[in-house]
C-alpha cells in the first residue's frame, strides 16, 4: 500500500466552486477564480467512483489558488505528482491508477475553461506503473498511460514506451530540444480535448518541502528473434520474426553470423542459410525515439537428403554376401534404416552387407533420414544361382505418350545395352495396363500381350491417363525388368460439316432452291454414332436477326441433317446471311460450321457449290493430296461449260514459317571439334533458357540423353557404344518454400558420365547441383487443340524447346470470315500446285505444296461462253507441321556393321512419331526404325566407293494430326570394314550369327531386320570380291540369315513387305542358293498368305503382291538347275505360290487380267466372261484359246459356268533342263485353267480344237559365228544342207539375213527344194525378196525321210531375165543363212514330246506358230543343219519372154472401135434429119410479122419427148396465135438437141415480155426438159433477139408435176458468171475430144465418126508412147517402188505422154471439123423449098455453095487418123511382145494415167485457157445480145478460111460487117486468140459472128444454120 495521496485541483473557470472533501490521508489544494456567465446542465458522472472527490468552482470565483499540502516524513523518499490538464468544457473525471494498488477518482464539475488537477502520491522504493483514465460529461473514457515510475532514495524517474501511446494518439514532449525525453507531455487525441501531463516531485529540503519537475522519458520496449523451430534444411528460407510491442514504424538490423547486416523495414525476414551449422541470430530495432537489441536467437541448419541411388548389382549369387550402398547427392547428419526383403532390418551406415539364403525376387530398401528430410530408395535383387543381371530396358522416347482416341497405341519396349544374361530359352514379354485410378484395364483377345511391341486398336481405350507397364523376364528365371510409359488417350470434340462449302452466291429468284447438307459431320471418338443436328441462319452483319423475311412461313427443320429453302425467303433487308450446323453425340457438341449465303437478283445465277472427292477429314493436312470438285447445279453437262479454280492466301491469319528440323552430326569430340554440321539459317535456332527435370524418387540407371551445353550448344558426350554411352544427372533447382530441393550450382558446369559416377558420388559430398540444360520432359504436354494438360502441382510441364518458344502473335481478324483480307496466288505458281490444272471440272493440289498453318480459299468458278453462271468459295486451314525439333547423329564417320550410329532428337512432342531411315547413293531408302522413340542406335552398311562412302540419314517427323515435316537429312561416311581378299573366317561367322541369335532370343524383331539387312550388303559385297576358290561360308551364313528372315513374324504390310525386300536382297549372293534355304522360303511365302491377318489385306494392295511375287521367281532362278530333281520340285511349287497370288490379286483388283514380269518369267492371268476364242500375249508370245472350254474337261462340274480364269506362264529358258529334247528349247509358255468361283485348278486332258501358240523369234539363239556370202547379179548362190529329218512334224525354217548396199539393190529370188537344185519353174518353196526388210523367213514342211535328208537353198536376181538388165542396181549383195529343224513341243510325264501338229509360219515371217491339243507347257525346238556352198550362172536360166497382152489389148481396141463406127454412122444420118428451120406455116399472110423461135432441150432430158408442144409469144402489143412446134419429117425435143421454128403473127407484137410453153402429155415419154427459148424477129429494123430461160421440166411425174410454163424474157444481159458456166459446159460437149463422143449436142456439123475416129487415133498414139517409156524404164512395179517420189514419177510420165498427144488430136480435130462443114452446103429441105413462100421468106429460100477447103484436106486428116491408128498399134504390139509381167503391168499402169490426164487435165484446161479470152472482154460482153454456138462457128470458120487464104469474104459481107463494128471487134479478138491456139496446138474458144439480116445476102454460113439462132 502507497503513502497517502492528496489532489490539487486548479480550474480555469468562472463557475462557483464547491468546497471538496477531504480523504483520509490525503490532501487536496485548489485555487481557481471562476465567473459562471450562465448555469449549465450537466451530466451525471456515472463513470466515477461514488467516493470520488469532487471539485465545484463558484461561479463568482476569480482564479483562487488553493494548495494543502500533507505532512511529510523527512526521511521518506520523495512524492511524485502527476498533473493532468484537459482542456475541456465538461465535468470529467479523473481516475488515478498509481500502481501499488491505490488510486484516487477526482471529479470536477460546473467546468467551462480548462482544468488542471494535481495528485501527489507517496511511493516507496521501486518501480510503478502509473495509468489515469479520464471519463467525458457524456461518457467517453480516455485512457492516459501507463507511466512508468522508479523511485530511487533521493531520485525519482518517469518514462513513457510505446504502450503508453494510444489509438489515434499523438506524444509530444514539451520543454525539450530531443524528442525523448521532456518535462511536460502533450497528448493530442483527433477529435477529443487535448491534454497535458507533467509530473513533479515534492522532497523535504531545509526542513521544507521542494517540488521538482520530473522529467518524463521515452524507453522503447524489448525485441526478440523468433523462428518456427530450431532446425532448418539448407535449400529453404528461414523465416525470422522480430518480436516486440512497439507499436510506431521500426527499423530492423538482422545479423545473421553470416554476410553483412541486413536491414530492413518489416518485423519478418527469410533468410537462406546455405551452409550447415549453427547459427546466433540477433536482431536491433530503432526508431525515432531509440533503439533496442534483442538477445541471441540460436538455429541449425541441415542439408535436405537428396537420394542418387541404391547402389547394389541386380541380381547377386545365393549364399554370396551382397554389398549395398545408399548413395545421396545432398545430406548432412544422416542416418539410415535398412530393409532386406528377407525380414531383415535394422540401422546402420550408408553401406551396408547381407548374405540371402534363398532364391528369390528381393525388394531392399533403406530409409535416410536426418531433422529436416526423409528419402527411401528401393530396389529390386534378385538371388539366383547362376550370375543373370536383369534386361536393361529405358524409354527411349517421351514419358508420356498421347494419341486421338481414333488412333491406334503402339508401343514397344527398348533396351539400352546389352543383356547379360543367359537368354537362351528367350525373353517373355507382358503388357498390361492400368488406368489412372489404379485398376487394370482387359485388353481385347486380338492384341497379342506377349510381344516386344503391342498395339491397342483404336477406339478401344476410353479417353484419360494410363500407364502401360511392360514386364520383361528372362525365361526360365525369376530375373525380370518393368518397362513403364504413361499414355494419356485424348478425346475430340464432334465436327460439324457443311458439304457445299464456306461461301456460296445465290440467286434470289423464287425457283431457286438453297440446300445445304451436313450428313459429312461426324464424331471422330464414335464412327457411326448418332448425331443430333441444329441449324442457325442469321443475317451476317446483324447476329440477331434471322435470315428469313418477316412474310415468309419458311422455318429451320431442326435435327434434320440437310436443310433446304426457297432464295426468295430470304429477307430483303440484308445481302448477306449466315447459315451455322451444330451437331452433338452423347453430351458432346462441336463447333459451329459456318456458311456464307450471299444473294443476287440476277435469275441467271446457279448453283455452284464445292465437295470433296474422298473426305476424310476436316483437318488437313500440307503433306496430303487433296482433292476438290465442284458441282453446278440446273447447268447440265456439255463443252459449253467452263470451270477455272483460283487460291487465295488468307493474310488475316497467323503465318507459319516452315522449318526444317535441325539436324547435324556430332563427333565423338563434340560438334565444335570435327563440325560436320547440317546448317539451317541463324533465324531458325535462337538460343532459350534452360529447363529443369525433377528428381526421381526410385533410384533407375541413368539415361542416355545428351548434357548439352551453354548457349543452346547441343554436344553429345560419347564413350563409343550405346552400353556404356552418356548420362546426365537429373536435378531440379526448387522454388521458395519447396522442402526437397537442392540449392543452384553454376550455369554450365559438366554433368559427370558414367565411367567417372562412381568416383565422383563415392561418398555423401556436399556438392551443389548443375543446372546445365536438360532434355525435353513431355509428360505433361498436351497435343495441339486439346487443351490445356496441368502437372500435378498446376504448373506447366518442363521441357526444352531448343528453337525457343514463340508465342504466337494475335492477329486481328474481322468478325466474319470472309472479310479476312486475301491475296491471290497467281495462277502459274497455283498450277503448278495441282496435278489436274484448274480448268476442269475437279482440282487436285499436290502433297507439300501449301504452307502449313495457313488459311487458304479455294475458289471455283463456272462459266458459259457469254457469262458467268456461279461461284463458290471453300475456306481451309491446314494443320501446323512438326517445328522447334533438334536431330543429330553421331559420330559422323565410322566402319560399317562396327559403329554404332545414334540418332537423336530433342524437344519433340509427346504425339510426334519419328522414322529414321537411311539411304545409299541413288538406292530407294532403307527404314532404321518407325514409332515414338526419339533416340534410336543402329549400325549402318558401308555407302558406295563413287560416292565416297557417304550414307544419307533422314529423319521424317509426324504429328498426331498426321502433319509431317520436311525429311531432316544429314550425310555420314561409313568405309568398309570387311574386304574380300579371304574368305569368310569362322570367327566372324560365328560373332554375326551370335548377335543375330540375341536379337531374336530378345525378340527385337525391329532391330533383327537392320542387322540382317545391313550384313546382307556387307556379305553381299565382301563375297562378290572374295578371290579364294572356295569358301563354304558364304552358303552357310545366307542359309543362317535366310532362316532368320523367314521366322520372323510381322504384324503389318509394311513388315511383310520389309521380309520380302530382305529376301530379294539376300539372294542376290553370288553363290547358287541351296534347295533348304530356297524351300524355306517359298514355305514362308505359302505361309503369308494363309495367315489371317493379311490375307484381306494382300490381295488389296499391289505392292506388296508384286514383291512376293517377284521374291518366288528369283528362288527359281537362284536356286542351281542341274540338280533336276529338287529343281522341277520348286518349280513347281513356286509356280502355285504365283498362282495364288496372282488369283487373289484379280479377285481384289477391278482389272480383268493381271500381267506381272520378272526376270526370267512372265505371268499373265485373265478373266473370261464368256465361252468365245480369245487371244493372250505374253512377251513375243501370243497364245489363243479355243472357243468352248466348258464341254473339254472330264469333268464338266467345274466348267458348267461360263466365267473360268486362264493363266499363262512363259519361262525365257527351259524349265526343265534334265528332259531329253531334239533341239535346242527356246521359250516355254505353261497355260492353266481355274475355276472364277473355287480357284482350284481345271484339268483338261484333250482340246477339241486345238490351242494356237505363237512364238516369236529368239535373241539368245543368234549369238553364235556367222558366215557373210556375196551374191552377184550374174550368179546363183546354192546352199546344200544336210540334216535327216526325225519326226515327220518337223519343219525347215531357213533364215536369211541381207545387208543393205550402199547402191541400190537387185531383188533376190530365193527358191528351196529337197533333194534335187530348185530352178525358178521347178521348186518347193519360192519367194523374191525386195528389200521391204532385212530378214526373209522360209519355212518348209518335212517330207518323206527319205527325202529330207538332202535340201537345196537358191539365190539369184529375180531380174535375172529381164533385157537389158537395170544398170543402176548394185552389182552384189551380201547376206546370211540359217538353217533349222522347227518342232512344236509339250511336256508331259517329266519329258518333251512332239505335238500333233508340224510348226507353221506366223502373223510375221519371223514368228512360228504351233497348235497344241492339250494345256501343257509348250515350246519350239530348234535343231541347226550344215550346209555347203557353191555358185553357178545364172544364164542358163534367162530366156526371152512372150507377151502377148498388148497386142490383145490392140485388137481388142481396134474391133470395139469398129462396132462404134458402125453406130456412129446410124447416129450421124440421124442427125442430119435435124438440120434446117422448120416452118411453121406454108406461106405467110400479107402483113404477117415472122418470128424465128429457137428450143434447146437440155441435157438431162429423156431421149425422146412424144408429146405434142404448144408456144404462144407475148409481147406488149398482144399475143400471138396458139401454134404446134410439130414437123413430121423430123425427130424434135430429143436430148441436147436444138430446133428453129419459123411462126407468123398479125402483126408486130411489140417487145416480147413471155414465151408460153405446154404439152399434152401423150406418149410414153411426155417428160420434156427445155433449157432456153430464144425469140427473133425477122424484119428490117427490128433487129435484136430476146432470151427466155427456161432450166424446168414440162412434165407430170417430176418437180412440182407442171406441163405448162410462162417464161419470161431476160432484161439487161445474162451475167458474167451465168455465161462463163454456160459456155464451158457447151464446150465441154462439143469440144472436148472424149466426152464429145457420149454428148454431141445437136445440131452439130462434126459428125460422131469423126470424133470417134480422133478418140481411137489418139488412144493408140497412147499406147505406143507409153509402150516405149516401159521398155526403156526400169522393171518394177510402180506401187512396189515403196517411196511417194514413184507413184510421183508415173504421174509425171503419164501427164508428159498426154502433152505429147494432144496438140496432134486437137489438130486433126479441127481439120476434120472443117472439113466436114465445107461439104455440106446450107440447103433447104425439097419440101420446105417448096413450102415457102417468095414474099416473106426470100431470103432463106436463096441457097449458095460456098468455097470448101482444098479437096484433099479431108482426105489428108482421114489418112492420118489411120496410119497414125496403124503405126501406133502395131509397134505397141512389137514393144508389147517382149515385156515381162513386170513391164505389162506398168504398161497398163503408164497408158490408163494418160488417158485420165487427157480427159481430166489436159483438155478441160486447154478450154479453161480459151474461156480466158471470154473473161477479158467481160465488160462489154454483159450488155450485148448473144448469138448462137452455130453461128459463131460459122463466123468463126469463115474467118479462119480467109486467113488461110482458101476463100475471100464477098463485098456484101464486108460491108454488112461494116455496119456492125461491135461484132466485128469481137470476132477479130476471137480470130487472134484462135490462131494463137492453132500455132500452139491447143483448142479454141468460139465467139458470136456478125448477125445475118432477112433480105440482105439471102444466103447462109452453113447448112441447116439459121442467120436467127440465138442461144445462151
Amino acid at each position: 500500500m502507497g503513502a497517502p495521496i492528496w489532489v490539487a485541483a486548479s480550474v480555469q473557470t468562472h463557475t462557483p466552486t464547491a468546497p471538496f472533501p477531504t480523504l483520509p490521508g490525503s490532501s487536496l489544494g485548489h485555487s481557481g477564480s471562476a465567473s459562471w456567465p450562465r448555469p449549465k446542465q450537466l451530466c451525471p458522472l456515472a463513470q466515477c467512483h461514488p467516493g470520488a472527490i469532487s471539485v465545484q468552482v463558484p461561479a463568482d470565483t476569480v482564479d483562487p489558488a488553493i494548495r494543502g499540502f500533507p505532512d511529510a516524513d523527512a526521511q521518506a523518499p520523495p512524492s511524485l505528482g502527476f498533473r493532468g490538464q484537459v482542456a475541456s468544457q465538461a465535468a470529467l473525471c479523473l481516475v488515478m491508477d498509481f500502481g501499488d494498488s491505490s488510486g484516487v477518482p477526482v471529479a470536477i464539475r460546473n467546468v467551462t475553461g480548462g482544468a488542471a488537477v494535481t495528485a501527489y502520491h507517496q511511493f516507496g522504493k521501486g518501480a510503478y506503473v502509473l495509468k489515469a483514465r479520464i471519463y467525458e460529461f457524456c461518457g467517453t473514457e480516455k485512457e492516459l498511460g501507463p507511466y512508468y515510475v522508479e523511485i530511487g532514495p533521493a531520485t525519482v524517474s518517469v518514462f513513457m514506451n510505446s504502450s503508453s501511446i494510444h489509438k489515434d494518439e499523438l506524444l509530444v514532449f514539451a520543454d525539450c530540444s530531443t524528442v525523448q525525453k521532456g518535462t511536460a507531455v502533450s497528448l493530442r487525441l483527433p477529435a477529443c480535448p487535448s491534454g497535458d501531463v507533467a509530473f513533479t516531485s515534492q522532497s523535504r529540503a531545509g526542513g521544507g518541502q521542494a517540488q521538482h519537475r520530473v522529467t518524463v522519458g521515452y524507453h522503447m520496449q524489448p525485441v526478440s528473434v523468433y523462428t518456427n523451430g530450431t532446425v532448418f534444411a539448407t535449400d529453404v528460407h528461414i523465416t525470422f520474426l522480430a518480436v516486440t510491442k512497439e507499436m510506431t514504424p521500426l527499423e530492423f538490423v538482422w545479423l545473421f553470423g553470416e554476410g553483412p547486416p541486413v536491414k530492413t523495414m518489416s518485423r519478418s525476414i527469410k533468410k537462406r542459410l546455405g551452409v550447415p551449422q549453427w547459427y546466433s541470430v540477433t536482431v536491433q530495432a530503432a526508431s525515432g525515439r531509440g533503439s533496442v537489441a534483442s538477445e541471441p536467437h540460436r538455429v541449425r541448419t541441415q542439408r535436405r537428403i537428396v537420394a542418387n541411388r541404391l547402389v547394389s548389382p541386380s541380381s547377386a549369387l545365393l549364399n554370396a554376401s551382397v554389398t549395398f550402398e545408399c548413395r545421396l547427392n545432398f545430406g548432412t547428419d544422416v542416418t539410415f534404416l535398412w530393409d532386406f526383403g528377407d525380414g531383415t532390418v535394422g540401422p546402420g551406415d550408408s553401406s551396408a552387407s547381407h548374405i540371402y539364403s534363398r532364391e528369390g525376387q528381393f525388394t531392399v530398401q533403406v530409409l535416410a533420414f536426418n531433422d529436416v528430410s526423409t528419402t527411401s530408395l528401393r530396389k529390386q535383387l534378385f538371388i539366383v544361382r547362376e550370375p543373370c543381371q536383369p534386361p536393361p530396358v529405358k524409354n527411349m522416347g517421351p514419358g508420356k505418350v498421347q494419341v486421338w482416341r481414333s488412333q491406334p497405341v503402339t508401343l514397344g519396349v527398348t533396351f539400352e545395352s546389352e543383356i547379360l544374361c543367359d537368354i537362351s530359352r528367350g525373353l517373355s514379354y507382358t503388357w498390361t495396363f492400368w488406368n489412372s485410378q489404379g485398376w487394370p484395364v482387359p485388353l481385347p483377345p486380338a492384341v497379342s500381350t506377349h510381344r516386344q511391341t503391342v498395339t491397342i486398336p483404336s477406339y478401344f481405350l476410353e479417353p484419360g491417363n494410363y500407364t502401360a507397364l511392360a514386364r520383361v523376364q528372362v525365361e526360365g528365371s525369376v530375373v525380370h525388368s518393368n518397362y513403364s510409359v504413361a499414355v494419356e488417350v485424348r478425346a475430340r470434340a464432334p465436327v460439324s460439316v457443311i458439304s457445299e462449302g464456306t461461301h456460296l452466291l445465290l440467286s434470289r429468284a423464287p425457283s431457286f432452291t438453297v440446300v445445304l447438307t451436313g450428313s459429312q459431320s461426324y464424331d471422330p471418338d464414335r464412327p457411326g454414332a448418332a448425331l443430333s443436328y441444329h441449324w442457325t441462319c442469321t443475317a451476317a452483319s446483324s447476329p440477331g436477326h434471322t435470315c428469313f423475311a418477316a412474310s415468309s412461313a419458311h422455318g429451320l427443320g431442326a435435327g434434320a441433317p440437310s436443310l433446304a429453302f426457297p432464295a426468295d425467303s430470304l429477307s430483303n433487308s440484308y445481302d448477306q446471311f449466315l447459315v451455322t450446323l451444330t451437331v452433338s453425340s452423347a453430351g458432346r457438341n462441336s463447333s459451329a460450321a459456318q456458311v456464307f449465303l450471299s444473294p443476287r437478283p440476277d435469275s441467271a445465277v446457279r448453283f455452284v457449290h464445292i465437295s470433296w472427292v474422298s473426305f476424310k477429314d476436316v483437318f488437313v493436312n500440307w503433306n496430303e493430296e487433296l482433292s476438290f470438285q465442284a458441282k453446278c447445279d440446273e447447268c447440265g453437262e456439255g463443252p459449253h461449260l467452263s470451270y477455272s479454280w483460283d487460291l487465295f492466301l488468307v493474310n488475316g491469319t497467323e503465318r507459319t514459317q516452315m522449318e526444317v528440323p535441325f539436324c547435324r552430326t556430332v563427333g565423338l569430340l563434340g560438334a565444335a571439334g570435327l563440325g560436320a554440321v547440317s546448317k539451317l539459317p541463324e533465324s531458325s535456332a535462337p538460343p532459350t533458357e534452360p529447363s529443369w527435370l525433377e528428381p526421381h524418387a526410385v533410384g533407375t540407371p541413368s539415361s542416355r540423353e545428351p548434357s548439352p551445353q551453354t548457349q543452346g550448344q547441343l554436344v553429345l558426350l560419347a564413350t563409343g557404344k550405346p552400353s556404356s554411352g552418356p548420362a546426365v544427372g537429373r536435378h531440379r533447382v526448387p522454388a521458395a518454400g519447396d522442402q526437397g530441393s537442392p540449392g543452384p550450382s553454376p550455369t554450365g558446369s559438366p554433368c559427370p558420365s558414367p565411367s567417372d559416377f562412381e568416383a565422383y558420388y563415392s561418398d555423401i559430398q556436399e556438392a551443389v547441383p548443375s543446372r546445365g540444360r536438360q532434355p525435353a520432359d513431355w509428360a505433361d504436354a498436351s497435343l495441339p487443340g486439346a487443351g490445356p494438360s496441368s502437372s500435378a502441382d498446376g504448373g506447366r510441364g518442363d521441357g526444352d524447346n531448343l528453337l525457343g518458344p514463340s508465342a504466337p502473335l494475335a492477329a486481328a481478324k474481322p468478325t466474319l470470315a470472309v472479310d479476312w483480307p486475301k491475296s491471290p496466288v497467281g495462277r502459274a505458281r497455283f498450277h503448278g500446285y495441282t496435278s489436274s490444272g484448274i480448268t476442269g471440272h475437279t482440282v487436285t493440289i499436290k502433297p507439300f505444296s501449301l504452307s502449313p498453318g495457313d488459311t487458304y480459299v479455294l475458289q471455283a468458278s463456272v462459266a458459259s461462253p457469254h457469262r458467268l453462271l456461279g461461284r463458290a468459295q471453300l475456306y481451309m486451314t491446314l494443320n501446323p507441321a512438326p517445328r522447334d525439333v533438334a536431330c543429330q547423329v553421331q559420330p559422323h564417320r565410322g566402319l560399317e556393321a562396327h559403329t554404332v550410329f545414334s540418332i537423336f532428337c530433342m524437344s519433340g512432342r509427346p504425339d510426334f512419331r519419328y522414322e529414321f531411315s537411311y539411304q545409299i547413293g541413288n538406292a530407294s531408302k532403307r527404314p532404321l526404325y518407325h514409332g515414338r522413340d526419339s533416340q534410336y542406335y543402329s549400325v549402318l552398311p558401308a555407302g558406295e566407293p563413287l560416292d565416297d562412302y557417304k550414307i544419307t540419314v533422314s529423319t521424317e517427323i509426324t504429328d498426331g494430326a498426321g502433319s509431317r515435316a520436311p525429311p531432316c537429312a544429314v550425310t555420314v561416311t561409313v568405309r568398309p570394314r570387311f574386304h574380300g581378299n579371304l574368305c569368310l573366317d569362322e570367327d566372324t561367322y560365328n560373332s554375326s550369327l551370335k548377335h543375330l541369335s540375341t536379337l531374336q532370343l530378345m525378340g527385337s524383331y525391329t532391330e533383327v531386320r537392320n542387322y540382317i539387312t545391313v550384313m546382307t550388303r556387307v556379305l553381299t559385297r565382301w563375297a562378290a570380291e572374295d578371290r579364294s576358290p572356295s569358301c563354304g561360308q558364304w552358303s552357310r551364313i545366307q542359309d543362317a540369315l535366310i532362316s532368320s528372315v523367314c521366322r520372323l513374324p510381322f504384324a503389318d504390310q509394311e513388315e511383310m513387305s520389309d521380309s520380302v525386300l530382305m529376301l530379294r536382297d539376300l539372294l542376290r549372293f553370288p553363290h547358287k542358293l541351296s534347295f533348304t534355304s530356297a524351300a524355306l522360303i517359298l514355305k514362308a511365302a505359302r505361309g503369308l498368305l494363309a495367315q489371317s491377318p493379311l490375307s484381306g489385306r494382300l490381295v488389296v494392295d499391289e505392292g506388296p503382291r508384286l514383291e512376293l511375287i517377284l521374291l518366288v521367281s528369283e528362288v527359281l532362278e537362284a536356286y542351281d538347275q542341274d540338280k533336276p530333281r529338287t529343281a522341277g520340285y520348286l518349280q513347281e511349287e513356286g509356280i502355285k505360290v504365283i498362282s495364288d497370288l496372282l488369283l487373289d490379286g484379280l479377285s481384289a483388283s477391278k482389272e480383268h487380267q493381271l500381267h506381272v514380269s520378272t526376270g526370267q518369267m512372265e505371268f499373265h492371268v485373265l478373266l473370261h466372261r464368256d465361252l468365245q476364242s480369245c487371244v493372250q500375249g505374253l512377251g513375243s508370245v501370243q497364245v489363243c484359246f479355243p472357243a468352248d472350254l466348258a464341254g473339254q474337261s472330264p469333268t464338266r462340274a467345274e466348267t458348267q459356268s461360263a466365267c473360268y480364269i486362264s493363266r499363262l506362264v512363259l519361262f525365257k529358258k527351259n524349265p526343265y533342263p534334265g528332259g531329253q529334247a531334239p533341239g535346242q528349247i527356246g521359250q516355254v509358255v505353261a497355260p492353266s485353267l481355274f475355276s472364277c468361283s473355287s480357284r482350284r485348278p481345271i484339268s483338261r486332258w484333250r482340246l477339241r480344237e486345238p490351242m494356237t501358240v505363237e512364238f516369236g523369234e529368239e535373241d539368245a539363239l543368234e549369238n553364235r559365228t556367222k558366215m557373210t556370202f556375196v551374191l552377184l547379179r550374174d550368179r546363183v548362190n546354192v546352199h546344200q544342207f544336210i540334216g535327216h529329218s526325225a519326226n515327220p512334224k518337223e519343219s525347215l525354217h531357213i533364215r536369211i539375213e541381207f545387208s543393205r548396199p550402199v547402191l541400190r539393190a537387185f531383188p533376190v529370188m530365193v527358191l528351196v527344194r529337197f533333194s534335187e537344185k530348185p530352178t525358178p519353174s521347178d521348186f518347193l518353196v519360192r519367194k523374191v525378196y525386195t528389200w521391204d526388210e532385212q530378214t526373209v523367213h522360209v519355212y518348209a514342211p518335212a517330207g518323206p525321210p527319205r527325202d529330207t535328208s538332202l535340201g537345196y537353198l537358191s539365190l539369184l536376181d529375180a531380174d535375172y531375165d529381164r533385157s537389158p538388165p537395170n544398170k543402176y542396181f548394185a552389182p552384189a549383195v551380201n547376206y546370211t543363212v540359217r538353217f533349222q529343224w522347227v518342232q512344236c513341243l509339250f511336256w508331259e510325264a517329266r519329258e518333251w514330246k512332239s505335238a500333233s501338229f508340224s510348226a507353221q509360219p506366223g502373223e510375221s515371217p519371223e514368228k512360228v506358230t504351233c497348235s497344241y491339243d492339250r494345256l501343257a507347257p509348250a515350246s519350239v525346238a530348234r535343231r541347226n543343219l550344215n550346209a555347203s556352198f557353191s555358185v553357178s550362172d545364172v544364164s542358163k536360166w534367162q530366156s526371152q519372154p512372150e507377151n502377148l497382152l498388148p497386142s490383145i489389148l490392140v485388137a481388142v481396141f481396134t474391133i470395139l472401135y469398129a462396132l462404134l463406127v458402125t453406130k456412129s454412122r446410124h447416129v450421124d444420118r440421124h442427125e442430119k434429119k435435124k438440120a434446117g428451120c422448120i416452118f411453121l406455116q406454108e406461106d405467110a399472110p400479107p402483113g404477117h410479122q415472122l418470128y424465128a423461135v429457137v428450143v434447146d432441150t437440155g441435157f438431162r432430158s429423156p431421149a425422146r419427148c412424144s408429146a405434142k408442144v404448144y408456144i404462144v409469144l407475148c409481147g406488149e402489143n398482144g399475143f400471138s396465135e396458139p401454134r404446134e412446134l410439130y414437123c413430121p419429117e423430123r425427130p424434135l425435143f430429143e436430148r441436147n438437141s436444138r430446133h428453129t421454128f419459123v411462126l407468123s403473127a398479125p402483126a408486130l407484137l411489140g417487145p416480147l415480155r413471155s414465151v408460153r410453153l405446154w404439152h399434152d402429155s401423150r406418149g410414153p415419154s411426155p417428160a420434156w426438159y427445155v433449157s432456153h427459148v430464144v425469140v427473133r424477129v425477122l424484119a428490117p429494123g427490128h433487129g435484136g433477139s430476146s432470151l427466155f430461160p427456161a432450166e424446168c421440166w414440162l412434165a407430170a411425174s417430176r418437180r412440182d408435176g407442171r406441163v405448162q410454163r410462162e417464161l419470161s424474157c431476160l432484161r439487161g444481159g445474162l451475167g458474167f458468171w451465168k455465161l462463163l458456166y454456160s459456155k464451158f459446159t457447151e464446150y465441154l460437149e462439143d469440144f472436148h475430144v472424149w466426152t464429145s463422143v457420149y454428148s454431141q449436142p445437136s445440131p452439130s456439123g462434126f459428125p460422131h465418126t469423126a470424133r470417134l475416129t480422133v478418140v481411137f487415133a489418139l488412144l493408140c498414139v497412147y499406147a505406143c508412147l507409153t509402150a516405149l517409156l516401159t521398155a526403156a524404164g526400169r522393171e518394177q512395179l510402180p506401187w512396189a517402188l515403196g517411196a511417194p517420189d514413184a507413184a510421183a514419177g508415173s504421174f509425171r510420165t503419164g501427164l508428159l505422154c498426154t502433152l505429147l498427144a494432144s496438140p496432134g488430136a486437137q489438130l486433126l480435130s479441127l481439120i476434120l471439123r472443117l472439113s466436114q462443114e465445107a461439104r455440106r452446103p446450107l440447103r433447104r429441105a425439097p419440101s420446105e423449098a417448096a413450102q415457102a413462100p417468095s414474099s416473106g421468106f426470100r431470103g432463106l429460100a436463096e441457097l449458095r455453095w460456098p468455097r470448101a477447103l482444098l479437096p484433099w484436106s479431108g482426105c489428108a486428116a482421114w489418112a492420118v487418123c489411120g496410119m497414125v491408128s496403124v503405126a501406133c498399134g502395131l509397134g505397141t504390139a512389137f514393144l508389147g511382145y517382149r515385156f515381162s509381167p513386170t513391164q505389162c503391168v506398168r504398161w497398163l499402169h503408164l497408158l490408163t494415167l494418160s488417158v485420165l490426164c487427157c480427159v481430166f487435165i489436159s483438155q478441160p484446161l486447154l478450154l479453161r485457157g480459151s474461156l480466158a479470152t471470154l473473161a477479158r472482154k467481160r465488160k462489154s460482153f454483159q450488155s450485148q445480145s448473144l448469138v448462137s454456138l452455130a453461128d459463131m462457128t460459122a463466123c468463126v470458120r469463115g474467118a479462119a478460111r480467109a486467113w488461110l487464104g482458101l476463100e475471100r469474104p464477098q463485098r456484101e459481107e464486108v460491108e454488112m460487117a461494116g455496119r456492125r463494128n461491135y461484132y466485128l471487134d469481137e470476132v477479130s479478138d476471137l480470130l487472134d486468140e484462135l490462131l494463137w491456139k492453132i500455132h500452139g496446138l491447143s483448142d479454141s474458144l468460139q465467139r458470136p459472128r456478125p448477125e445475118l439480116r432477112f433480105g440482105d445476102t439471102g444466103e447462109t454460113r452453113a447448112e441447116g444454120c439459121p442467120a436467127v439462132g440465138v442461144s445462151a
